[in-house]
């Protein structure tokens, strides 16, 4: 193996082919991805894999959920150890004194709920189509928008003397808090959640690409003192909507439903369950200690 010095560079300045390696319920997840599509898009090559794993656990029981023996680290669907893969790759890619094989690049996906490895040649996936959901008052989540321009936000207290727990999701936490696909039942049910369903899905769905949302709120307590953003699944703490070192106090507004100033705030709708057989869940969680907001969003 050849020997290599190593120093800081970014993504453009790296002129070798990548390994990225990562889990869907692992907190670093997003960036591995993220990594990945920036190196494609810079011309160099780069393999992704993308197991149901979290940061830690690389076995095929991940929270509560059995994806099956194939999802295994030590077995990738009958495919070998995922350590032998990446030293495969190495030798390939680095070399060890002879000529080395022209890398053009692999994806190997996870796809969860038919618990199956598949192969492609990209990410994002050029056949995925984006598609448009609407969180409606009523706690409906529909294809079509709402018809009527003043209906009425949804609203919740929050009491930052009861936080609303942090279960499952891509986190990297100590072993009191566990990763991976929890149920949410406990979560759902608080009265400082909104949850958004969707009516009974007639056919299978698979949702494979990033989820965005888009969200208009406002509160009525004065500005939340600015505080250390925790990581709490997949949302972020409104104070952080701005970037991680740009805190921004939310105003004081009166929750109606019409806001003067939206604010486009994206990863901050937890997505909790896709369910193959009866319908969609999108459980929005208030990331912000304050007391009482309201909501109206597109998804």
């Amino acid at each position: 193996m050849r020997a290599c010095t190593s120093s800081w560079r970014s993504r453009g300045e790296v002129d070798l082919p990548t390994f990225h390696l990562g889990g869907r319920y692992d907190i670093f997840g997003q960036g591995t991805l993220d990594n990945f599509t920036a190196m494609r898009r810079a011309g160099r090559s780069a393999s992704l894999i993308m197991g149901p794993w979290s940061h830690t656990d690389w076995r095929h029981v991940i929270g509560d959920v059995i994806f099956g023996f194939g999802a295994n680290s030590d077995l990738m669907g009958l495919r070998g150890r995922v350590h032998d893969m990446r030293l495969d790759w190495s030798e390939r890619s680095l070399g060890g004194g002879e000529a080395l094989e022209p890398d053009t690049g692999s994806v190997l996906l996870f796809v969860m709920g038919v618990n199956e490895w598949r192969e492609e040649t990209e990410w994002p996936l050029a056949r995925a189509v984006d598609t448009d959901f609407h969180l409606r008052a009523d706690g409906r989540l529909t294809r079509e928008p709402s018809p009527a321009a003043d209906e009425q936000p949804a609203e919740f207290t929050c009491d930052p003397m009861d936080p609303v727990p942090t279960t499952g999701g891509a986190i990297c936490m100590s072993d009191h808090f566990r990763p991976g696909p929890l149920d949410q039942t406990a979560v759902a049910e608080r009265e400082d959640v909104l949850v958004f369903t969707t009516e009974p899905l007639t056919e299978d769905v698979e949702v494979t690409g990033r989820v965005r949302a888009m969200l208009h709120a406002a509160t009525e307590s004065p500005a939340c003192p600015a505080g250390p953003a925790r990581p709490a699944g997949s949302g972020r703490r409104a104070t952080y909507r701005n970037g991680r070192y740009d805190t921004a106090p939310i105003s004081a507004v009166k929750a109606t439903g019409s806001q003067s100033n939206p604010r486009t705030i994206s990863r901050y709708v937890h997505v909790v369950a896709v369910s193959r057989v009866n319908s969609a869940t999108v459980v929005a969680v208030d990331p912000a200690t304050c007391a009482k907001s309201s909501l109206s969003s597109s998804l």
